[in-house]
């Protein structure tokens, strides 16, 4: 067997001429997942208790995406800012960046976006 790569990053094995048959099925597609990065953000000047809200964002995504094959969310833990020393900005944040990867094609990266919308809307990027 040899490996062959196009353009889209997938690994194909492909049989040499000559070998038999039963090689023919062990031809495979591996797909290389790909990463979606987003940050959930709260923000004291717009909400209040922004601790407890952050932890159940977290909370809510992790419980949307378990039921589902072939998609993997993982998330850092919660980061505290404080701009309350800042002159003419003032208040607090928590962030916690999100990850989700897909290595199904069952599931959409529309799919993803809907849940993750549903939860609240933020900027996403492909890592």
């Amino acid at each position: 067997m040899r490996i062959a790569t196009n353009y889209r990053h997938c690994e194909i094995l492909v049989p040499f001429a000559g070998q038999k048959s039963n090689k023919l099925n062990q031809i495979k597609q591996i797909e290389i997942m790909r990463t979606l990065r987003f940050t959930q953000i709260t923000d004291s000047r717009l909400e209040e208790d922004i601790k407890e809200l952050i932890l159940q964002r977290i909370a809510k995504l992790e419980e949307l995406f378990a039921p589902i094959e072939g998609v993997t969310f993982t998330h850092d833990e919660p980061r505290h800012l404080d701009w309350n020393n800042v002159p003419g900005e003032g208040g607090e944040q928590y962030r916690v960046t999100c990850y989700v990867t897909k290595n199904t094609r069952k599931v959409t990266w529309e799919n993803v976006y809907e849940l993750v919308n549903s939860v609240k809307a933020c900027r996403y990027e492909f890592i």
